[in-house]
């Protein structure tokens, strides 16, 4: 219990940062400190620049607006009051916060804590000097009472949380150790740990410690004994929100200290290659694409392909991928033909014109890869092959700009699964033959930018329209029992989730993409105007859901 304050106060935060993860390099920072007090370790910290205006980008008015009453009337009590200690302090002057975890070998907490910026700083400090003692209710009293009742109605035993003063000038209970320097306050879980960040927020340049054009920071950082590198390895991330969008980016040397033929190449010829074999990865269909990801493989051959597996050691991969060389060799793929087939590029694209039943639907799409050497045209030469001598019909079409297309329908009232191949690219999935003459705009791919070595796109937006739009006819077969017997209360469910897509979704898109190896950007981008009724109807929906599980 006496714990309960400060670690619900970390988790919180580590989760919020966590959840929308993805960092900056060169970032000026007073955490972790310099000491190896617990080296080998683990350090994780977190740095937020604007708290209260962070919580609120999270957790949008509508959102507290909704949940209250939805769970109250189921008795989720503890999820209303983290709301209302939520939607306290998106209001609150909560601004300057920083957490940080310590880790050992054990993976055994063992020091934590979190820096607050808060107003008035140098009277709690005065107040707590003349009395010789400090309380949790002093140090978050200037939060405002809207905080506190919040806090007081979750639970947060501020009774408990006493803090003595030493000849140090450190306040402390059994648990945790405070300073107070200016208007910052230091809590860890051990003296150490404290005296050491404050001493560095004390000599820090002022603003320093917590300044940084980027609303967010969340650092990582691994003992090189921990993570079994050549060196320790650095992750760090930067977050902010601008324009109705996430923009996160991440930078780390972990790739290139991977072992063996897991490093991804950072220089020379080797990052030419990588950078040059992207050209060829195809952006072909018709329909309404919500997922696009494509790029490179950083796959060099089938001894490529199975050196990663043994570095790796997980027995499940490597049985895996024994039953996949079995399959394709029943097709008559060589090893070779394989692994020369996956070095190189790949492409997934999902959204394209399809039907079910008869019922069209953007539910197509393909995976797709660039490879070397002819393996592709061998490859689709021996599946056509194994088709004919299996006696499944492999319907051949013409089509401008493709080598060899094949197709094979097994029910004329769905789209059948297709084959093709143009110089060294080889397409599998569920599309129509002649989508493969069209191109994808940049605007259905997301425009990526120019040399990406991976990217990914992902449309919220698009997945909406054509869930709405598939609704109407599957909801009528599942209501009619094509599907089943459906109960009274599934019937319900049915009709919300109609009600819920007549709404406009808060998220529009996701990008991803990797602009060189050590390097990873990120973006999420919301609705700015999104359904007034969509928060209302999704807890209700969902609460239903809840209902119907044993």
């Amino acid at each position: 219990m006496k714990k309960r304050f400060l670690n619900c106060l970390i988790l919180t935060f580590l989760a919020v940062i966590m959840f929308w993860s993805v960092s900056f390099a060169n970032i000026l920072s007073v955490l972790p400190p310099e000491n190896n007090a617990h080296d080998p370790c683990t350090r994780v910290s977190a740095r937020f620049a604007d708290a209260s205006k962070l919580i609120g980008d999270l957790y949008p008015s509508k959102f507290f607006e909704a949940i209250e009453p939805i769970a109250s009337s189921f008795e989720l009590e503890e999820i209303v009051q983290i709301a209302n200690v939520a939607k306290a302090l998106s209001e609150s002057n909560l601004r300057e916060v920083a957490v940080q975890i310590v880790l050992g070998e054990d993976n055994e907490l063992h020091d934590g804590g979190v820096i607050m910026s808060v107003p008035g700083g140098k009277r709690i400090l005065d107040d707590a000097v003349k009395s010789g003692k400090l309380t949790l209710f002093d140090l978050l009293s200037s939060l405002g009472e809207p905080v506190i009742e919040a806090m007081n109605a979750f639970g947060i035993p501020f009774s408990e949380y006493v803090f003595e003063r030493d000849s140090d000038g450190v306040f402390s209970n059994s648990d945790y150790y405070v300073c107070i320097v200016g208007d910052k306050i230091v809590m860890f879980n051990s003296k150490e740990g404290t005296l050491s960040v404050a001493k560095a927020v004390r000599d820090a340049p002022q603003g320093v410690p917590f300044t940084t054009k980027h609303q967010t920071v969340f650092l990582v950082h691994a003992s090189k004994e921990i993570a079994k590198t050549p060196e320790d390895i650095n992750i760090e991330i930067g977050i902010s929100y601008e324009d109705s969008t996430w923009k996160m980016k991440a930078v780390t040397n972990a790739f290139k200290l991977m072992p063996g033929r897991l490093r991804i190449p950072l220089e020379g010829k080797e990052l030419e290659r990588v950078q040059k074999v992207i050209e060829t990865v195809p952006m072909v269909g018709k329909g309404n694409p919500f997922l696009i990801s494509g790029g490179n493989t950083f796959i060099d051959g089938l001894d490529s392909i199975e050196e990663q597996l043994m570095t790796a050691g997980d027995m499940s991969l490597t049985l895996n991928w024994a039953i996949l060389l079995h399959m394709v060799q029943q097709y008559g793929i060589s090893k070779k033909d394989l692994g020369d087939l996956l070095a190189g590029s790949a492409a997934i694209v999902l959204g394209l014109d399809s039907k079910l039943f008869e019922i069209p639907l953007s539910l197509g799409g393909y995976f797709a890869v660039t490879g070397r050497d002819g393996a592709a045209a061998r490859v689709i030469s021996s599946v056509s092959d194994a088709l004919a001598i299996s006696g499944e019909v492999a319907a051949e079409s013409k089509i401008d700009g493709w080598d060899k297309v094949f197709s094979v329908t097994l029910d004329p009232s769905m789209t059948g699964f297709l084959i093709a191949q143009r110089g060294e690219t080889l397409l599998a999935g569920i599309m129509n033959p002649d989508d493969l003459k069209f191109e994808l705009t940049a605007e259905e791919v997301g425009t990526p930018e120019e040399k990406m070595l991976n990217w990914m796109f992902l449309s919220a937006e698009r997945i909406w329209t054509s869930a709405r739009s598939a609704y109407v006819p599957l909801s009528a077969m599942a209501m009619s029992g094509w599907f089943g017997e459906i109960t009274d209360e599934q019937k319900k469910i049915i009709q919300f989730t109609g009600q819920l897509l007549k709404t406009d979704f808060p998220i529009n898109a996701f990008k991803l993409w990797m602009p060189a190896p050590d390097e990873l950007e990120y973006h999420i981008i919301m609705n700015p105007s999104p359904g007034v009724d969509f928060w209302n109807v999704f807890f209700e929906w969902f609460i239903r859901i809840l209902n119907t599980v044993d």
